[in-house]
């Protein structure tokens, strides 16, 4: 018996070892073999030459001990005859089954680039983490897979040597994925009559005693999200394992979410559904108008010196439980950290860009670089006390954008001669309200109308870089809380106008973000829509939240009196 620290592939692989064939010998009747590529789990991979049609393809040979009993080369063929419905160009298609000398096995695309174990083994020899952007093509990718495979079957047996990475032209990586419901044809008492370790499949969700269970699509959402964390930390998990920021201090929450929610035990706790998983994995490392998030590489080698203070607060917590005054502590000194490092990286702003005549008038230029977004949250945390419906602190990354100067608001209704008396009493009363806000308007009124003028809505990222302060952290307008210069949302005396409040005005220049109307944007949350918008308001503020970060999902048919928008340009 292998030890339970050995994958069950390296147990297989010695428990029960599989025919060797030599380079030249025909197998099948018709497939020549050109080289051995490797071995796993279910079998080995050989490349081969079709005899008569030269075409070159990769063969994979079935572990005979782990087949289960009854399956034969029509059964085999029958079961691709299923995986062929699978269209999507990131899928490895197969092609025929055989048998040779007793043995079974099935052609498929050969895939001339590396898997996500080789790429892994890469970044273990030169002792690096691997890069945010390998780790994005490879869980968007992955999941893009998905999203169209499980509307067929499962993949069943989703593992780093699956999962194949062409390169692009431009850079990164396209992904295909191999062997779909192959696992179906394992016997089902691998893990009894075969004497392997359950505890060594690590990418098997705990629900699966074996790979023919009847299992659900979040069943390979567990196998990914075991697959990112030995990603994230060189090794998969294992029983109770410990989230990833507790290992790698550069690490943001929002991945110890996809972790935590991929890897729960109950599968009703997990992600339900590719897409669901794929819009937290977008939430974590990818703005959706082009802006990016601060990404695990970026963020460590721009915060060197933050790393060195959350690197010692790690070690001091994992030893004993923190007071609440200890990570209150902590907390300040990552947050002063993360001040002077912005502060050193934003010296030099990008300068406006230049435009047509009139093409972005009534809009405000906001240079690009970082800033520190969500809010300090210890007190939150600790229970005691804060607001909840905002992001951690983080450092995000921007480009240059425009952003309009005031929330849409209503205009003048210019009288004419030939006005009726009802048309001129409609027009007055409607110019009781120029230069109002727009209020009460749906998501898709708000991005339809920013695209009616070739704009957009503001992402959740630009927003508030164009609402933070120039310490970016607390609140804009110098930083400080006053609550007389900004009407918070929802409590301001009717009819507030946009230029009611004049000392309202961002460093930038931007009216009214931190207070006055919460305003739409156009960042997915889950299913539905980032608001921004609102104060926090009282003498506990810094240590509650900010005027600039407030988040409330909304379905985009919602609207409501206080709910707005501006949009913004690149």
């Amino acid at each position: 018996m292998s030890t339970t620290t050995d994958s069950i592939s390296v147990q297989a692989a010695k428990e029960h070892p599989i025919p060797q064939y030599a380079v030249g010998q025909v197998l099948g009747g018709k497939y020549e073999v050109i080289a051995k590529i490797g071995e796993g789990l279910l079998g080995a991979v050989y490349k081969v030459k079709h005899r008569t049609t030269q075409a070159v393809l990769a063969l994979k040979i079935l572990r005979p001990q782990l087949v289960a009993p009854g399956v034969d080369v029509d059964t085999f063929n029958h079961l691709l005859q299923g995986t062929k419905q699978l269209k999507h160009p990131g899928v490895v298609h197969a092609h025929d089954a055989g048998e040779h000398e007793g043995t079974l096995f099935f052609t498929m695309d050969l895939v001339e680039g590396k898997t996500v174990r080789d790429l892994m083994d890469e970044y273990k020899q030169k002792g690096q983490d691997v890069s945010d952007r390998d780790l994005r093509d490879i869980l968007v990718g992955t999941l893009d897979v998905l999203q169209e495979a499980h509307k067929v079957m499962l993949h069943r047996d989703l593992k780093p040597e699956n999962i194949f990475l062409l390169p692009k032209p431009q850079g990164g990586h396209t992904v295909r994925l191999a062997d779909f419901s192959i696992a179906q044809l394992i016997s089902p008492t691998i893990f009894s009559d075969a004497g392997l370790n359950r505890e060594g499949a690590f990418y098997m969700a705990p629900e699966m005693s074996e790979f023919r269970d009847k299992a659900e699509a979040n069943a390979d959402l567990y196998s990914l999200g075991a697959i990112f964390y030995e990603l994230l930390l060189g090794t998969p998990p294992a029983g109770q394992y410990e989230l990833p920021s507790a290992l790698r201090p550069d690490i943001n929450r929002k991945v110890d979410d996809i972790i935590e929610i991929a890897l729960a035990p109950n599968p009703q706790d997990r992600f339900q559904n590719a897409d669901d998983m794929l819009a937290a994995v977008n939430q974590a490392f990818s703005d959706l108008h082009g802006g990016s998030t601060a990404s695990l590489a970026r963020t460590l080698a721009l915060l060197a010196v933050l790393a060195i203070v959350l690197g010692a607060a790690a070690v001091y917590f994992r030893s004993q439980k923190p007071t609440a005054d200890e990570l209150n502590q902590a907390r300040i000194d990552m947050r002063d950290a993360l001040r002077e490092q912005v502060k050193s990286a934003n010296a030099n702003p990008q300068p406006a860009p230049a435009v047509a005549e009139g093409s972005r008038d009534g809009m405000t230029w906001i240079p690009g670089g970082t800033y520190i977004a969500g809010r300090f949250a210890s007190f939150y945390e600790l229970g005691l006390g804060g607001e909840g419906g905002e992001r951690d602190q983080a450092v995000i990354e921007v480009k240059g954008f425009w952003i309009d100067t005031k929330e849409a608001h209503y205009r003048p209704s210019e009288p004419s001669e030939g006005d009726s008396e009802e048309q001129a009493a409609e027009k007055a009363a409607r110019n009781q309200f120029a230069y109002e806000p727009i209020r009460d308007v749906t998501w898709a009124e708000a991005k339809g109308e920013c695209e009616r003028q070739g704009h957009r809505l503001c992402t959740e990222d630009e927003w508030e870089k164009a609402c933070k302060g120039p310490e970016n952290w607390l609140y804009t307008y110098g930083d400080t809380f006053e609550d007389q210069k900004c009407p918070r949302s929802g409590y301001f005396p009717p009819p507030y106008k946009v230029n009611q409040f004049p000392l309202c005005t961002s460093h930038a220049g931007v009216w009214g973000l931190s207070g006055g109307l919460m305003e739409w944007t156009s960042t997915v949350q889950g299913n539905n829509y980032v608001v921004k918008g609102g104060a926090i308001g009282n003498a506990a503020a810094e240590l509650k939240g900010t005027r600039c970060a407030g988040r409330s999902d909304r379905a985009e048919n919602f609207s409501q009196q206080h709910l707005g928008f501006r949009c913004c340009a690149d």
